[in-house]
């Protein structure tokens, strides 16, 4: 299965005996990628035997050739695991440049065939990691219509102040948020960090205490809770529904995709994450733990390991979107 990756290589004759001309472009362009250690020319080739080689035959055309509607395709049938994503990612760039450079493709575009960044918006899509950055959310956040208090509903999503079914989003007081220190307390032992642009949003909520919607006008209590309570509720604090409630019509009502509070957590963490790279240069396992912690109170083994295969895929896509603008 893996003869030509074995400690003694076979003859040119058994490899055209036993592959067919599409593994043997592959063959020649691992063997003669001298970066590459031997456990990643073995992930490569599994990885391609598994996911690649089968399409290949069925349409009876080299990778190289393919279009990106026919590489959307083929990742539409493998699922949505990150390492085994990420490794074809490595594979179809590579490949496809090691190709170009030896003359088995003329060039990357010849005809519209391959565009490089449209295809890392397709791994991107495909990875379902559609980070918006603070300058990114901020500025879609101006033009929803919809009142600073729903405004703020999302700002806290947006800074990790969320917890189990709203909980700390409801709970959340006024004299919660430390101004001087720039941060929120949440619960007994979290302290969330906050920015200016928070603060702004924060005392727009404050002063809110009427919206007028399309068929009916809404006033706002303040019990001293960031989340108001309408007129109209028998509570003092908000319930997880009603949150459910206003987070869809916000995004119904501005025809909008909704965007899931787990996932604004998950931009929180990487705002963080890309703070830690721009001071330091790198990040480590131990800072991707540090922010999970920061953002959940306590850090697992396998939720660091998700949480830095998913950053890397976006530090990875800016880094590749940047050099082909």
């Amino acid at each position: 299965m893996y003869d030509f990756l074995s400690k003694i290589p076979p003859t040119i004759s058994y490899i055209k005996e036993n592959y067919d001309k599409f593994q043997i472009n592959k063959i020649k362009w691992l063997e003669s990628s001298m970066e590459y250690a031997f456990i990643t020319q073995r992930t490569y080739w599994v990885t391609y035997k598994h996911s690649i080689h089968d399409i290949e035959k069925k349409k009876n055309k080299d990778l190289y050739d393919f279009t990106n509607e026919e590489i959307e395709e083929m990742l539409n049938q493998i699922g949505k695991n990150i390492k085994t994503i990420r490794v074809l990612k490595s594979i179809i760039i590579n490949y496809i440049e090691w190709a170009i450079e030896n003359g088995y493709k003329l060039k990357e575009n010849p005809d519209g065939s391959l565009d490089k960044s449209k295809l890392f918006k397709t791994f991107r899509a495909k990875l379902v990691i559609n980070y918006k950055t603070l300058d990114e959310f901020y500025h879609m956040l101006e033009e929803l219509k919809c009142s600073d208090i729903d405004k703020m509903m999302l700002v806290l999503g947006r800074y990790g102040i969320v917890g189990k079914q709203f909980i700390d989003m409801a709970n959340l007081k006024w004299e919660d948020v430390d101004r001087e220190n720039m941060f929120v307390n949440v619960g007994n032992h979290i302290k969330l960090p906050i920015d200016e642009r928070f603060i702004t949003y924060l005392e727009r909520a404050h002063k809110c205490e009427i919206y007028d919607y399309q068929t009916s006008t809404l006033k706002y209590i303040d019990f001293g809770y960031v989340m108001k309570v309408s007129d109209k509720s028998e509570e003092n604090i908000i319930k997880y529904n009603t949150l459910n409630t206003r987070a869809y019509s916000i995004y119904k009502n501005n025809g909008m995709n909704r965007i899931a509070f787990g996932d604004l957590i998950t931009w929180r963490m990487f705002d963080l994450l890309f703070e830690i790279l721009e001071n330091k240069g790198e990040v480590t396992y131990k800072d991707i733990k540090n922010v999970i912690t920061i953002l959940k109170g306590s850090s697992t083994m396998s939720k660091a390991q998700y949480l830095k295969e998913r950053f890397m895929i976006v530090k990875e896509y800016r880094e590749e979107l940047t050099r082909t603008i």
